[in-house]
């Protein structure tokens, strides 16, 4: 991870905030009590062996199979090809002792970021290329992810080729873009729709818990107090149904709204922080009912909510968010 902070502060890794200091310093030893702590900080948080030793995701993307023996799993041949192909990318660089001994190890930042360029993150080789194009298109790909990966093909064929991701996401959700997907990944794209309202709707709930916390740290506050804060941040309204209706539900599509919703989480301002979360709520509590599978109680279920919400259209805002 350090070696590719290195090319690209932004790469999608784990540790961004966490490994910084590595990016101010000449050379590192990962040894001793002051690596032992990092170490231990990082144990339960996430990491690059998450997802290595997950195993859902290991089995239905096709890297692990059972083996003969019940209850073991092993690599497939895929997996290996691939991992094969990342070794061999450093070359000669693999017998350096952060590759080839156990214990600790001294790394100077210019060995990494010559390293940083034989695997660059952006730039996988032809083994991992097709070890994920089969894993998520190949005959050994569910269904879901099939189609999904389809439909992620044609929203960017109708982009012109363009693989912007923002623009891909949202295009997949259909209105207010005007990308429609052929009949047969109609449903499909209902389903990522579905998923992008649950989680519109899962970001607006833990928004509301950080805004609560903002507030709770300039004085203490009765839950009512807090909800008066909260309304008092929105245009007004007499109904629940009038305040939440008031939001133009079509004109930001789903993943827009999460990236500005998590832009105002990272913004001091509490008030813009109020309107989006305002916002989130209603729109997703608007969205359809719909989706690959029943939604679970313990998952915030956006149907629970709605039934919810519907018993306080005629009532108060303020008795709403209290």
């Amino acid at each position: 991870m350090w070696s590719q902070f290195l090319r690209d502060s932004t790469a999608d890794l784990p540790g961004r905030d966490f490994l910084a200091f590595l990016l101010n310093v000449d050379k590192y030893r990962f040894g001793g009590k002051a690596w032992e702590t990092k170490r231990k900080a990082r144990t339960n948080s996430t990491a690059l062996s998450a997802p290595a030793n997950y195993g859902p995701a290991l089995k239905s993307l096709g890297w692990v199979e059972l083996a003969d023996k019940r209850g073991v799993y092993k690599h497939t041949e895929l997996a290996v090809k691939a991992l094969d192909a990342l070794d061999q990318a450093l070359g000669d660089e693999i017998s350096h002792d952060a590759f080839s001994r156990l214990g600790e190890v001294s790394v100077a930042r210019k060995d990494v970021e010559r390293w940083g360029h034989l695997w660059a993150l952006d730039t996988p080789s032809g083994e991992e290329r097709e070890a994920m194009t089969l894993a998520f298109s190949g005959a050994a790909a569910s269904d879901e992810r099939r189609n999904g990966s389809a439909l992620v093909v044609e929203a960017v064929a109708h982009r012109n080729g363009d693989c912007d991701v923002k623009g891909v996401r949202s295009d997949m959700c259909g209105a207010p873009s005007d990308f429609l997907p052929t009949a047969t990944l109609s449903e499909v794209a209902t389903y990522w729709r579905a998923v992008q309202g649950r989680q519109l709707f899962r970001l607006a709930l833990e928004s509301l818990l950080h805004w609560t916390m903002l507030r709770l740290s300039h004085r203490p506050a009765t839950i009512a107090t807090l909800a008066s804060y909260f309304v008092e941040e929105i245009e007004s309204a007499p109904t629940v149904g009038k305040w939440l209706g008031a939001v133009d539900a079509g004109g930001i599509s789903l993943p827009d709204r999460i990236d500005y919703l998590q832009n105002c989480l990272s913004k001091p301002s509490q008030h813009d922080l109020a309107r989006a979360i305002h916002a989130a709520l209603a729109v997703s509590l608007a969205e359809a009912a719909s989706g690959p599978a029943a939604e679970q109680s313990d998952r915030l279920p956006l149907l629970k909510a709605r039934q919810e919400a519907k018993v306080y259209a005629e009532k108060p805002p303020l008795e709403f968010m209290t």
